[in-house]
């Protein structure tokens, strides 16, 4: 997408560029050019001044078309670039500039024509320079013997947690959520439909409900907007998934960062497969919810053997179920990931989203969103092009 940064509001009396001064977020996969008025038709008047900052939360590039007038040193007219690591570099002549940015991602760049110019040109274009997608990762140290996960064990787990409208604190974790970019995680849509989102949060990066700190890597953020299927039905669970924008950005790092989505595995069943499922949730159904992140391993069962199980359902393609005895999810653990790890990549996979099911632990299996069958709906909910892995 090509977006005109001079359509852009401008503030004014910064740096003394008055109306002429942009100020931009650079996203993934759109191109910001800017050029002199009336390029390439006319040339910039003396006295000409103008100011862009570009700033992302990925590394930027930029390149440039310029024809300014050639002076020495370029003390008459000149474009002088910045960027996070090089100080102001000036620019005039005629040529190419090619700059990227280094570990802060902006670039600033300014144009200044001296009175009695007879103008010039220039048009530039900034960019994000795409990096090598990580996603999935999983960090060691789980307790021995117990089904307690390690301390952000898994990085890609979220929280839906209520929360009072403009309190900075959450009162108790209601589902889970999982984390697929730096601005969105997925979630069950009955988690999340018709709730007026003041009184919710997303919690990241949490492993003990009662000693948030526990990690120092717990973050709450409010919530932007939601997105819930719109063929999901609240009777049937069917569809059963939502997508959550938040506000403000997740940064990643070694414990918080996305689940790879199953873009290569959007048909497979993974019937036979061992799969992992997270929660907070209750170990019973009259019991409390647990204050530290669970896990616990089951079977994906085929979709004839779950029909069996339940003769009133129709379970279709785009759900996955689950059985192990005496290992399920609970109450509360709705909206949590079940995860497979990749044997041949070792990367960790969103395969489906706990929905529903008819007891914890009992005789018949969980029920839970295939999201392989969902990427259409996740992509097309991603209007600003935030940034997800295609590939592991």
């Amino acid at each position: 997408m090509i977006l005109f940064v001079g359509l852009f509001d401008a503030s004014e009396g910064t740096y003394g560029y008055g109306n002429c001064n942009y100020d931009t977020d650079v996203q993934p996969g759109n191109y910001y050019p800017f050029a002199t008025p009336n390029y390439p038709y006319g040339r910039y008047p003396g006295g000409y001044k103008c100011r862009w900052s570009f700033h992302s939360q990925y590394p930027i590039g930029m390149n440039c078309t310029i024809d300014i007038p050639q002076s020495y040193r370029c003390l008459g007219d000149v474009l002088k670039v910045t960027t996070d690591d090089l100080g102001p570099q000036p620019y005039c002549g005629f040529g190419g500039i090619n700059v990227v940015s280094s570990d802060n991602n902006w670039i600033n760049v300014t144009m200044d024509s001296v009175q009695y110019s007879n103008g010039g040109s220039f048009m530039c274009s900034v960019y994000t320079i795409e990096e090598e997608c990580q996603c999935g990762w999983r960090n060691q140290g789980r307790i021995v013997g117990g089904n307690e996960t390690g301390l952000n064990e898994y990085p890609m787990m979220a929280g839906l947690a209520q929360r009072s409208p403009g309190s900075h604190s959450r009162d108790e974790i209601d589902c889970g959520a999982t984390i697929i970019n730096n601005y969105q995680v997925i979630t069950a849509a009955h988690c999340i439909s018709g709730q007026d989102i003041s009184y919710y949060a997303v919690v990241i990066g949490l492993h003990d409900t009662k000693n948030p700190t526990l990690t120092g890597e717990t973050k709450l953020f409010t919530i932007k907007n939601y997105i819930v299927h719109p063929k999901y039905n609240e009777n049937t669970y069917s569809n059963d998934i939502a997508i959550i924008t938040i506000n403000g950005l997740i940064t990643f790092n070694q414990h918080v960062g996305p689940a790879c989505l199953p873009f290569q595995h959007n048909r497979d069943s993974f019937a036979g497969n061992s799969v992992t499922l997270l929660g907070w949730g209750t170990q019973s159904l009259a019991g409390a919810a647990s204050n530290v992140l669970l896990y616990t391993n089951v079977n994906v069962m085929t979709k004839k053997y779950c029909n069996t199980k339940y003769p009133n359902k129709n379970i279709d393609d785009t759900q996955l179920c689950t059985y192990a005895q005496n290992r399920d999810s609970c109450q509360m653990d709705s909206g949590g990931p079940v995860l497979w790890e990749n044997p041949m990549t070792k990367k960790v996979v969103l395969v489906g989203i706990i929905s529903n099911g008819a007891d914890c632990g009992g005789s018949k299996p969980g029920i839970n969103t295939r999201v392989g069958s969902f990427i259409d709906f996740i992509k097309s909910n991603n209007p600003q092009g935030y940034k997800y892995c295609e590939s592991e």
